[in-house]
């Protein structure tokens, strides 16, 4: 298990939400739902590299620009959750090669068990398996109701209120 520290870079990965507007927007703007809004506030307050994992497009860059769309990952078949998995996992070390990460999760059971599998095997196999079979997952939030998550990004709340603020100057 690697903890962010010494040679490791702590990222945050915040999982997508039902709850969308009706016309293509940045990933940080798309989702419109309540916790989806606690994480991005309590990722862009944290301050580290954060992405947005979508069922439908992996791994997402705040700021890429995508249509709305309807699907959840539990949604899909198992084999495709592994793929889905499979192919956040490679977005990841093309974007961090190399790199020692500890990925920070806010996303659903679904979203981070198929991560977190996807690790392990990782980690089981690691001929040829780069620099990911070297990361660790967390979950800080796991086995919380919806109610205690958002009370728990409440109590790490930045104290300025203007979110777009907060996440204009985390995605420079």
């Amino acid at each position: 298990m690697v903890e962010a520290g010494a040679g490791v870079k702590a990222i945050t990965l915040i999982g997508c939400g039902k709850a969308k507007r009706e016309e293509a927007a940045p990933a940080r703007d798309l989702y419109t739902g309540n916790l989806f809004r606690a994480r991005l506030r309590y990722a862009a307050w944290k301050g580290d590299p954060y992405y947005i994992i979508s069922a439908r497009h992996g791994l997402l860059e705040p700021w890429r620009v995508i249509e709305p769309y309807d699907l959840h990952l539990s949604g899909v078949a198992r084999e495709q959750r592994y793929l889905w998995a499979s192919q956040v996992m490679e977005a990841l070390e093309r974007l961090h090669p190399g790199e020692r990460l500890t990925l920070e999760t806010h996303a659903g059971a679904v979203y981070v068990d198929h991560l977190r599998d996807r690790l392990g095997r990782l980690a089981t196999y690691p001929e040829g398996s780069g620099a990911a079979a070297t990361w660790n997952i967390t979950h800080p939030v796991e086995g919380m109701p919806i109610g205690q998550q958002l009370g728990w990004y409440a109590r790490r709340r930045p104290v300025q209120t203007d979110l777009e603020a907060w996440v204009q100057g985390a995605a420079r």
